[in-house]
């Protein structure tokens, strides 16, 4: 989504309401006042007022105080003209703790900003799943640590993790200590454009092209660039890639060094699914 710059002109059309109003995610338009203008159904099902009702009010009084004071930068922000992309755990009125991935999109006239457009989706089942492949994942290690060589390990517990997060729609991809592509999913070879035949040896870049790729990280071996910024597996990453085809794909990514018995680092994995459909 792009900040817009633009009026709506009235359309005749049902479709357009009836396209908002089914759209699982709630959608709402505030302007500079914070003043809701526009909700869908499911704001109205989230606050449990009808869409109506919810004009005309303010947002510190929709989402409470404590709420809205863990927003408030990402509002001042994107009524600034800068989108917003995060994540909260929301309590709805049937008093259910809901992870949601939210979206704060300017809307501009003339260059300036009047306001912007808030889209809230649930991600509790995406949620669930991580917390299941992190339980899968423990148990997995902890089976293989019992045999084999510390390099059988690691192709074991590589291969099963691929065929584990394929199961649940994500991908996975797996560099030595240079950079370059060890291995990868059925996710990842649809995701990329490359099969993992193919993308073995390659560097990372060349295989998982990103958008927004710094210039300065496009020189550098991609573990060490991992080090340089201190990325570890807690921090999540919004990106878009483009596969060898030209598809673009919006992914939400977490990556972490690989360790041999040693301590010494061995190279670097990827885990990521692909969010486009929420955005």
């Amino acid at each position: 989504m792009a900040a817009m710059d633009k009026r709506i002109e009235p359309d005749a059309s049902p479709y357009p309401s009836v396209l908002v109003d089914c759209a699982p995610s709630m959608l709402a338009y505030w302007d500079r006042e914070l003043r809701c203008r526009f909700a869908n159904r499911a704001c109205e099902r989230w606050f449990g007022v009808p869409a109506g009702d919810l004009v005309g009010r303010g947002m510190r009084e929709l989402l409470g105080d404590e709420l809205y004071a863990q927003n408030e930068l990402y509002i001042q922000a994107a009524l600034n003209g800068k989108e917003q992309t995060f994540e909260r755990v929301i309590q709805g009125r049937d008093d259910v703790e809901r992870p949601s991935l939210i979206h704060y999109v300017p809307y501009l006239v003339d260059g300036e900003v009047v306001g912007f457009v808030a889209q809230v989706t649930e991600v509790t089942q995406l949620k669930q799943a991580e917390v299941a492949l992190q339980r899968i994942v423990r148990t997995l290690e902890a089976q293989i640590a019992c045999r084999r060589s510390a390099e059988e390990q690691l192709i074991d517990l590589q291969q099963i993790l691929a065929v584990t997060l394929a199961s649940i729609g994500a991908g996975f991809l797996a560099t030595d200590r240079d950079g370059r592509v060890m291995r990868m999913n059925a996710v990842a070879e649809l995701v990329t454009g490359w099969s993992n035949d193919a993308a073995q040896g390659r560097i990372l870049w060349d295989v998982l092209t990103r958008e927004d790729q710094p210039g300065s990280d496009s020189a550098m071996n991609p573990v060490d660039a991992m080090i340089e910024h201190g990325v570890t597996v807690d921090a999540v990453h919004h990106v878009v890639v483009t596969s060898r085809d030209g598809r673009r794909t919006a992914l939400e990514l977490r990556a972490d060094l690989m360790h041999g018995p040693d301590g010494a680092i061995r190279g670097l994995t990827m885990v990521f699914r692909d969010i486009t459909r929420l955005l």
